[in-house]
């Protein structure tokens, strides 16, 4: 697979701020959009030259040009669209937290594994170069016992922080 082909299931900021990393990159490329606000998908879909927008997940999941999903909606959804578009043989990126308790966390994780699919949190400060630093400096014993550490971006609003 050379290009992997998303499809983003919700138009709010996290979609707005997802669609355009994975737009971006180079081996990546939003192709759909799913939002049950129709003018808010229809925004995001324009903003960043989405083809296909769908009224429900059921649709997108259907769509046989999506080969991965972001889900990206309020909480108490997320356990429910992983389970469905890893049951339709979408690879999943879902936003955290991916359940709202263990039991559905389990159930996540055992479907991930018997459709063979990917599935992945949105940790999205994980993977910068300088949280990458600060963990191999705190992995080495250089600061002493960390308790607690928080990050603040340059890449995310000064509100935001995520905690290592």
């Amino acid at each position: 697979m050379d290009t992997i082909r998303f499809g983003l299931v919700g138009a709010g900021q996290i979609a707005d701020i997802s669609a355009g990393e994975i737009n971006n990159h180079k081996q990546a490329t939003v192709v759909a959009i799913q939002d049950l606000n129709e003018s808010r998908c229809k925004e995001l879909s324009a903003k960043h030259d989405i083809p296909n927008t769908f009224a429900t997940s059921e649709e997108l999941f259907a769509c046989d040009e999506v080969d991965a999903v972001y889900i990206a909606v309020p909480n108490k959804f997320h356990a429910t669209l992983a389970i469905q578009a890893l049951n339709a043989g979408k690879h999943v990126i879902l936003e955290k937290p991916f359940a709202m308790n263990a039991e559905e966390a389990e159930q996540v994780i055992a479907v991930a594994k018997a459709s063979g699919r990917c599935f992945t949190l949105g940790m999205n400060m994980r993977f910068m170069p300088e949280v990458q630093k600060v963990k191999a400096v705190v992995d080495a014993g250089e600061l002493g016992d960390i308790y607690h550490e928080t990050i603040k971006g340059t890449r995310m609003p000064p509100s935001k922080s995520a905690r290592l």
